[in-house]
């Protein structure tokens, strides 16, 4: 038996799953085709670094706020109207994750008033499915900022809704401060 490598090469479009083919949709945005060097992306509240991490807010179950306290924005959550901040990573750093390169996810959020009340996980476009990480409680300490690390082995970051995972607060009694996200790509060793 004889098996032949194929590289996936990058369409003006983005590529989009159906079945095992990747077909591009009409109307959708052009993708970013300059590779993207180094190791990590962050988060761009700005949405103008086409190398960053972006938020989509227009997304069914997506809404967040931008706040501006001492100079630093936050993006924070709105408990009732919806659980979700979508981020989409530039598929320069990575797109259609066929190596299995293993990730890391870190999320910046200031703390919260009230001990195992409020908290995160992170749904992410995965090999066959969408997949989710454990609930992480956020660490009391409103004035202070802390930091959560995903680990994800299997993200395949090709999610036909556009997103390539979202930050999820469901069911959480207080909004999520997010100061700031970065995606890693872990070296094995």
């Amino acid at each position: 038996m004889v098996t032949e490598k194929r590289e996936l090469l990058v369409n003006r479009k983005p590529m989009l799953m159906t079945g095992v083919s990747l077909k591009p949709m009409d109307g959708t945005p052009d993708v970013l085709l300059a590779s993207i060097f180094g190791q990590e992306v962050s988060l761009d509240v700005t949405g103008e670094e086409p190398s960053g991490l972006h938020l989509l807010p227009d997304l069914p179950g997506g809404h967040f706020e931008q706040e501006v306290v001492s100079g630093h924005t936050f993006i924070s959550t709105v408990r009732g109207k919806a659980p979700w901040i979508h981020v989409d990573v530039p598929d320069g750093f990575l797109f259609f994750n066929v190596k299995r390169i293993p990730l890391e996810v870190t999320i910046d959020v200031m703390g919260v008033a009230q001990a195992e009340k409020t908290g995160v996980n992170l749904y992410y476009d995965a090999q066959g499915n969408m997949q989710h990480s454990k609930w992480q409680w956020i660490d009391v300490g409103p004035e202070k900022v802390f930091s959560y690390t995903f680990r994800l082995n299997d993200a395949l970051f090709a999610n036909r809704a556009g997103y390539d995972f979202r930050i999820n607060m469901g069911g959480s009694k207080e909004d999520v401060r997010v100061v700031g996200i970065r995606v890693r790509k872990v070296k094995e060793t």
